[in-house]
């Protein structure tokens, strides 16, 4: 008698990025116009390796709409662990739309937002190993994404890490 394994080995991960997009929409009554109306952006990215805060990092995009600085906000993410030589991670998302996408799940069907998700797709492929989960709320990388439209609001334009205790 043969005993197949059907049993999947995942890898302990312990780098885990969290990504979010923010515009001044967010912030609008009408849900359903903030994906779709531009407005300033920002984009928060944290890292965590074991555990451990490694970084955190937020930046001005511009005239975008919300899920253009979703997208925005997970491409720079990604593009920065593949900086730090960084090849197996587990990202986390609060929008269920692109986790999906990313899984595969849906399909991208907005022209103006193929490019970046190409982009993204591209990024994927350099990783050894990577997972896409949804989470509820992604607080700090919220923080971080509205810190930087409020910093281009008082006309302090630049990218900068920040520390919990700037916030």
């Amino acid at each position: 008698m043969t005993f197949q394994n059907n049993y999947k080995i995942y890898p302990l991960i312990p780098n885990v990025l969290y990504f979010n997009g923010s515009s001044n929409n967010d912030h609008d009554h009408n849900y359903l116009s903030n994906f779709n109306n531009y407005s300033n952006a920002g984009i928060g990215v944290v890292l965590y390796i074991n555990k451990e805060r490694l970084l955190s990092n937020c930046k001005y995009i511009g005239n975008k709409t919300k899920n253009e600085a979703e997208y925005m906000a997970l491409y720079h993410g990604l593009h920065i662990v593949l900086l730090l030589g960084i090849t197996d991670i587990i990202v986390n998302g609060n929008n269920k739309i692109i986790i999906n996408q990313m899984k595969n799940i849906c399909k991208i069907e907005k022209y103006n937002l193929s490019e970046i998700c190409y982009k993204i797709l591209h990024l994927i492929t350099e990783f050894n190993y990577i997972e896409f989960n949804y989470i509820y709320k992604n607080e700090y990388a919220e923080i971080l994404a509205n810190k930087a439209i409020s910093d281009y609001d008082n006309h302090n334009i630049y990218t900068k890490i920040y520390t919990i205790d700037e916030l």
